[in-house]
């Protein structure tokens, strides 16, 4: 990532200014390369450069190419943007190179314009030069003298001198590669074959098969070297020493004997910020590309090292900078990481200076005018001092709001600049400067690719940081939703400590990845929060996580820390513009009781001056009352059984008087206060788990044990065990020692484990996809540094919670009921003295049909309790907080519940139905909504939200409601409610519909068809007017199952089936029991190449030809066919076992005797032909057949798969047939046998099923198979409300 403002600028449209583009864009690149241009942006390496290109400071750069136009051939060395104005000089064009996507100047003559423009910064060569200094190398030949423009390949052509001749100029790297220059003498290469190369220099062939003096030596593996050490070498790199001259080598992957650099063998491998692996007295450096190993260090390193040319290494507040690898760039312009003379690695400055490519102007010179941004700047001085404020390089944010630091033209150093032109010149350059100054944007921040991630990631997600002061940094990681970012809310989340990280919320509780125990890998969580919302998790204060503080000092309190989240909220809305207008609400747990309240109590402040639509607070266990906190942890302890009853009656007649419900707890002195320490020495550290009095500590005592040691000085009651005499003498309360100790000492288990979280943010792969500066510590999930310095100035968040409630900003407060930390009864009773007006008393809230919690309503302000759940709701009770959160930002809780009123009044369904109808004005079309899925926007007239009265119903009410509405009202109902929009909306709630004994219009079921419906019940429904035109209006479906078992016979019944078979033709399950069934009902299912389950049972006019009609096909395809009581005679059940194949499995035959001939039914051919053709089926039901005789008994029984076969009333078959051994499990012979008859057949047949009743009705391919009549082919259904 680049942080000059340069480069950032360049992402940007360039904007055009008094400058010449071209002018612009020849100073970014070094002298002998151009910028890769396309129409109106340069090419950025964060695009990937082409591959004639290499990216230098963040730009793609190459070598000048050819025009393409034969009547403009000749080139100069000038890129241009064709789509903007002055972008070539007098005479030149704007033309395509030979290069893929480059623009250059070019002129159809080689004019002077032409010459001088590939002469970039100097004019024309002097009398002594030969070629101009972007292209410095002419190569000489003794045969020919100079190159030619005839034989340049790869150059370019310049006039010599003042001659006609044009000669051919070439740079360094085009003859001695990358990184390398050529040794010149009187303006010419050295010709190494008849002169010696100097010191530093080697004889080298070039591709023109000329030797020349290029300044590389030959490395002792034998490779070549890459670069000077004094520029940095890459990871893969060492720096070695080549006669004299110090140069960057590759490293071999062979090379073994890795040394620590005081030439000690190290003692283990190790990796560069963990932080832990190495002894205390080691420290962990990149000796190779391939290891990092633990070395020792000098004693007294920092006081008394030096670089090894003795000058003493770059510092910060007095304090040497080390750095973690060779080469490694250092935050100082002319420093780079080095080894020192006791063997550590520190900045040092180098040998040679670098070269900068971005010159600026002298700080002492006057700006002028019509310079652009960002090539004239002013130095910020000292208000105290009147000195040039000083930092340390482009990763440092020390200088103030609207300043960036920027090397300066005149010294090594870096200082902090401002342009003061461009406010006067144009506002929004300004505003363009002072967001490049900081180096970040929302697109800078992004996560291109978070490592571990085995899953599809279907948001985008950012991690950057925000300036909350001149000196504090706050690191954000910002998840966009799942769904919908630009409408859906936008949700800030804290955790508390105060220390902890509010990334434990991202990757342990609500985030959209959860970390693995591996602390490598990370995994889908199911129940996400920015599946509804987006959400900003940020780390505060500073000291927090990755936030920290620029002069190292994290010492804050409650007011500076709601500042500076305040501060970060603003900046991040500022890159983040365009959620300024989504619904906000900022929501934490745990010491977040504090960050939360006195955060959007500013928020609140500052709406006037910084809009946001801000809608509520949400507060997870939270810590808002000092002295309930510990009074309630007395009470919740006894309730719980942790204490018992001789010590409870002691502390009501000791201490309370005899009255201990109106006892406070925290004001007891002597022997009492020694009791109620000797309780919270138990609840703390007595080996139970404060966040979870059911769940078990972590057995393991390495675990990582830091937030439980934070919380225990945070929210938990802070106390050390005091002696008894100094108390009674001292006569202190319980809340004295509270706020006068460091907190408790825990012993035992440390209960919680947060080792994978704190592995896997540690990672130097996760660190650079975050954009974390490498010289930036250790992450940790809480800080025990930020905890101690921490100055609690609020008690009591009462004052914060009731302006915010009289804002107007609704605030939902839910607490885990078996959470010791911040246990339920103190939010219980905080709230209850809030003095709120109460709206709904405590009632049960359900998820999936289980008391969840319970909930009270006052007015603003939501009380829950979630049943089971500990501290860290979200992570423990992960289902039912998701439920409880999206209710929230729907504003589900949130509201004055009118259906209460409405009820006891007693106004009917059809009432409400009148208010919602009078409250919802919006005129649409209601056959958009069905029509186009996704093309319906949820819209709601601002003047008459509050009248939403569809939010306040619950679901049973809803669907009373709903059968009192009007198609129109319906979908205004959907369009205009938050909650029910998402539904109707999303496709999986049009999945399966079900239509069931009702009227429906034939069009309806066309536009709900039309929402991607897959399964569709019409059984008994009737369909009335209006049917669509199918040749009109022509739909296709997603349908694969349909139950239209008794659709009523009327005409429009029979057209909108006939329209739905047409529109369909991926069905696999129809049923059309007891319909009409006509020849173009058979024409259409003949049409359908996929059917499997196929129910014609007990149809009317179903005749041989339908038959033969509807099997041509699916016949081959089908493997359940119910055709029972449908009389098809006997020449129907042969074309049934003519057409079906092999895959046939279950078949029902029963009662297929024809209505015009009893004696019509199927006989021992029809079965014979049956076996033949179906060997697979493993079903047969062949009741009320009478002309079956034994013979096809004996042919069944040769099927192999036969498993279940009904006879009942086929009186031709003698029943001594079934007593002989068979491989049936199943048997129906009712009607042929008596009790005594069945029972002998039972005992002869010990494992075969004999009319069991469960077999009596056959179940082959219906869709409602007893018992459940609510599922089809296994699918649950629903019921769809009544549409009028």
């Amino acid at each position: 990532m680049y942080y000059s403002l340069p480069l950032l600028l360049l992402s940007l449209p360039l904007i055009h200014t008094a400058q010449p583009i071209y002018e612009y864009l020849r100073n970014l690149c070094p002298s002998d390369l151009i910028p890769v241009t396309g129409t109106k942006t340069v090419r950025t390496c964060d695009e990937s450069c082409p591959s004639n290109s290499k990216c230098i400071n963040g730009i793609c750069c190459s070598t000048p190419p050819k025009c393409l136009d034969s009547s403009y051939s000749y080139a100069t060395t000038l890129s241009c943007l064709p789509s903007t104005k002055n972008n070539c000089p007098k005479g030149t064009k704007c033309m395509e190179s030979s290069n893929e996507d480059q623009f250059i100047c070019c002129a159809n003559t080689l004019t002077s314009t032409t010459r001088q423009s590939k002469i970039v910064k100097g004019g024309r060569p002097s009398r002594g030069d030969i070629c101009p200094s972007s292209h410095p190398i002419a190569l000489s030949d003794p045969s020919k003298g100079l190159m030619l423009c005839n034989d340049c390949d790869q150059g370019i052509c310049v006039q010599f001198r003042r001659s006609s001749v044009m000669i051919c100029c070439q740079s360094h790297e085009v003859v001695c590669g990358e990184g390398s220059q050529v040794e010149q003498r009187g303006g010419v290469s050295v010709d190494c074959s008849t002169d010696q190369c100097s010191r530093g220099y080697e004889c080298t062939n070039t591709s023109s098969n000329q030797k020349v003096c290029c300044s590389m030596g030959v490395c002792s593996n034998g490779s070549r070297s890459t670069r000077s050490c004094a520029g940095g070498c890459l990871s893969g790199e060492k720096c070695e020493s080549i006669k004299g001259e110090r140069w960057c080598c590759p490293i071999d992957e062979e090379e073994e004997d890795v040394l620590c650099p005081d030439g000690s063998s190290p003692s283990s491998e190790c990796t560069i910020g963990s932080g832990s692996e190495c002894n205390r007295d080691e420290r962990c450096l990149q000796l190779s590309s391939f290891s990092s190993q633990c070395c020792p260090l000098s004693k007294n390193r920092r006081d008394g090292t030096t670089c090894l040319d003795g000058t003493k290494p770059l510092s910060l507040s007095n304090e040497s900078i080390s750095c973690p690898e060779i080469g490694t760039p250092c935050p100082k312009s002319g420093y780079s990481c080095q080894t020192t003379s006791k063997g550590d690695l520190f900045c040092c400055r180098d040998r040679v200076d670098k070269i900068h490519l971005f010159q600026l102007k002298s700080t002492t010179e006057s700006v002028p005018v019509e310079d652009k941004c960002p090539f004239s700047y002013d130095p910020v001085t000292s208000v105290l001092t009147g000195k040039t404020r000083t930092c340390t390089g482009f990763l440092d944010f020390t200088c103030p709001f609207g300043y960036t630091c920027m090397p300066s033209s005149s010294t090594p150093a870096f200082l902090c600049f401002f342009d003061s032109t461009l406010i006067m010149r144009s506002l929004f350059l300004l505003a363009l400067c002072i967001a490049a100054a900081y180096g970040q944007s929302a697109q800078d921040d992004e996560i291109k690719d978070l490592p571990g991630v085995d899953f599809d990631i279907n948001f985008k997600h950012y991690s950057g940081f925000l300036q909350a002061s001149d000196n504090h940094y706050l690191h954000y990681w910002f998840v966009e939703s799942q769904n919908d970012p630009s409408t859906d809310p936008l949700i800030f989340w804290f955790n508390g400590g105060p220390g902890c990280s509010s990334l434990d919320g991202l990757l342990n509780e609500m985030g959209p990845y959860v970390a693995n125990e591996d602390g490598k890998t990370l995994r889908e969580n199911e129940y996400a929060w920015n599946k509804f919302s987006s959400v900003v998790y940020l780390e505060a204060p500073a000291g927090v996580g990755y936030s920290y503080a620029a002069d190292g000092n994290i010492t804050t309190n409650d007011d500076q820390t709601s500042a500076q989240n305040y501060e970060a909220v603003k900046q991040w809305f500022l890159r983040f513009p365009e959620f300024r207008r989504n619904n906000l609400y900022i929501m934490g747990e745990s010491y977040g009781g504090v960050y939360v309240p006195t955060l959007t109590a500013r928020i609140v402040d500052g709406l006037k001056t910084f809009k946001i639509n801000l809608k509520g607070m949400a507060l997870g266990n939270g810590y808002v009352n000092e002295k309930l906190n510990i009074d309630t942890s007395v009470r919740y302890a006894y309730g719980h059984g942790l204490i018992d009853e001789k010590t409870w009656n002691t502390l009501e007649r000791d201490c309370c008087k005899g009255c201990i419900d109106s006892c406070d707890l925290t004001a007891v002195t002597g022997h009492c206060a020694t009791m109620v320490e000797d309780i919270f020495q138990f609840l703390w550290g007595g080996g139970l788990n404060p966040y979870d009095l059911y769940r078990d500590c972590e057995a393991s005592p390495d675990m990582n044990s830091n937030r439980m040691n934070i919380m225990l000085r945070g929210v938990a009651p802070g106390m050390e065990r005091m002696h008894m005499d100094t108390l009674k003498k001292n006569n202190k309360t319980v809340l004295d020692w509270v706020r006068s100790t460091g907190g408790l000492k825990m012993s035992g288990a440390p209960c919680l484990n947060d080792t994978d979280v704190v592995n896997y943010m540690n990672d130097r792969a996760v660190r650079k996809a975050l954009h974390i500066p490498f010289n930036l510590g250790k992450w940790d999930i809480c800080s025990d540094s930020v905890t101690t310095t921490y100055q609690k100035q609020y008690t009591d968040m009462a004052p914060f919670i009731k302006k915010i409630v009289k804002a107007h900003v609704r605030v939902l407060m839910f607490y885990g009921d078996v959470d010791m930390a911040c246990n339920f009864m103190m939010g219980q009773q905080f709230v209850d003295q809030l003095g709120l007006r109460r709206t709904l008393g405590k009632t049960p809230w359900k998820y999936d049909r289980q008391i969840a919690g319970f909930k009270t309503l006052f007015d603003g302000l939501t009380f829950l309790t979630v049943r089971g759940a500990g501290h860290m709701a979200p992570q423990w009770k992960a289902p039912q907080m998701y439920y409880a959160i999206q209710q929230s930002v729907n504003r589900f809780w949130s509201r004055q519940l009118l259906i209460f009123s409405i009820s006891r009044k007693s106004m009917s369904t059809n009432s409400v139905s009148s208010l919602i109808s009078d409250s919802i004005s919006i005129t649409t079309d209601p056959d958009s909504f069905y029509r186009i899925p996704g093309a319906f926007k949820r819209r709601c007239p601002p003047s008459k939200t509050e009248r939403d009265l569809i939010m306040l119903l619950p679901d049973d009410c809803l669907l009373r409601v709903a059968n009192e509405l009007s198609l129109h009202d319906l979908v205004n109902m959907l369009r205009c409610c938050r909650r029910f929009h998402s539904v109707g909306s999303a496709s999986s709630s049009w999945k399966v519909i079900d239509f069931g004994d009702r009227s429906v219009p034939g069009d309806v079921i066309r536009r709900i068809l039309m929402r991607g419906t897959t399964v569709l019940r019409l059984c008994g429904t009737n369909i009335v007017d209006p049917i669509p035109d199918i040749d009109q209006e022509p739909f296709y479906t997603k349908l694969t199952h349909v139950d239209a078992t008794r659709l009523s016979f009327t005409p429009q019944s029979q057209s909108m089936l006939s329209n739905v078979l047409i529109s369909s033709t991926i069905l696999t399950h129809i049923s059309l029991s007891g319909c009409d069934i006509t020849l173009e009902i058979a024409t259409h299912l003949s049409r359908i190449y996929s059917l499997s389950h196929l129910d014609l049972s007990m149809c009317n006019n179903l005749n041989p030809d339908h038959l033969s009609l509807i099997l041509y096909r699916c016949g081959r395809t089908v493997i359940e066919l119910n055709v029972s009581c449908s009389k098809i005679g006997r020449e129907g059940g042969m074309v049934i076992a003519t057409r079906c194949s092999s895959n046939l499995l279950r078949l029902d035959l029963s009662g297929s005797a024809s209505s015009d001939n009893p004696d019509d039914s199927i006989d021992d051919a029809v079965v014979a032909t049956l076996v033949k053709n179906c060997p697979s089926l493993w079903e047969v039901h062949l009741s009320d057949s009478p002309n079956l005789t034994d013979v096809s008994f004996e042919n069944l029984m040769r099927l192999p798969d036969l498993e279940s076969v009904s006879f009942s009333r086929c009186y031709g078959i003698d029943p001594h047939k079934y007593l002989l051994p068979n491989q049936l499990t199943n048997l129906c012979v009712y009607g042929l046998l008596s009790d005594e008859g069945v029972q002998h057949v039972r005992n002869n047949l010990p494992s075969t099923r004999v009319n069991d009743l469960d077999l009596a009705i056959s179940h082959v391919a219906r869709p409602t198979p007893p018992p459940h009549i609510t599922a089809l082919w296994g699918i649950k259904m629903k019921p769809f409300c009544q549409v009028n």
